[in-house]
């Protein structure tokens, strides 16, 4: 269903057509994990978040970027994209640190929602090799939500539980070869053990049945 709205109620309405509506209780924080790409540059570190479409009616309903438009006739997503709300509540659940030192963010918005997400810009005091990083949006609606990290050919978990992480940015061609490795031994893991559950019991009823 496309992220579409004329009106708050319109936009609750596509937000429920989903299964998303009453925020916190209906979220759905059981598919694929939220995710960030951190990258460095000199003494700044770009930050790009972005989550399935569902995760992100989730969040226009939550931070009231829907009740806050009004009756301006723009589509879900240019809701989205254009929220002070949905700016504001970015900057304040995903922050960067150097030596103990805040890195000013400024949000850069998002070009295209579903494709590339939000990108968020970090100033830092020095030249950056190691960060000390805080994902924990949407751990307020529902803390199930997870967030995977890239950053330096490495990908790290963020949890409502283990929302902080020193990451290495320095990239290297080892680094990179081992990151889909160590997406599968954090999020992937779940996801494998609910499947050979269900296959065994699936294998259990087949032979009560014969």
């Amino acid at each position: 269903m496309p992220l579409t709205s004329r009106a708050p109620a319109i936009a609750l309405a596509a937000v429920a057509a989903l299964g998303v509506g009453g925020a916190a209780a209906s979220a759905h924080p059981f598919g694929p994990p939220l995710t960030a790409t951190l990258t460095a540059e000199g003494t700044t570190v770009e930050v790009v978040w972005s989550g399935a479409e569902d995760d992100w009616m989730a969040l226009g309903e939550w931070t009231g970027a829907f009740a806050a438009a009004g009756e301006e006739s723009r589509t879900g997503t240019q809701i989205l994209m254009e929220s002070p709300e949905v700016r504001d509540y970015l900057l304040d659940n995903i922050a960067v640190t150097q030596q103990g030192q805040d890195c000013a963010g400024t949000w850069e918005g998002i070009e295209d929602l579903l494709d590339t997400g939000a990108r968020l810009h970090f100033d830092c005091p020095t030249p950056v090799t190691t960060v000390d990083v805080r994902v924990t949006a949407l751990t307020d609606i529902n803390e199930a939500y997870r967030t995977v990290v890239t950053a330096g050919g490495q990908q790290t978990l963020f949890t409502a539980t283990d929302p902080h992480h020193a990451l290495d940015i320095t990239q290297t061609a080892g680094d990179a070869d081992r990151a889909p490795v160590l997406m599968l031994s954090s999020a992937g893991v779940a996801v494998l053990a609910v499947g050979a559950a269900w296959a065994f019991t699936a294998r259990r009823r087949t032979r009560s049945a014969a």
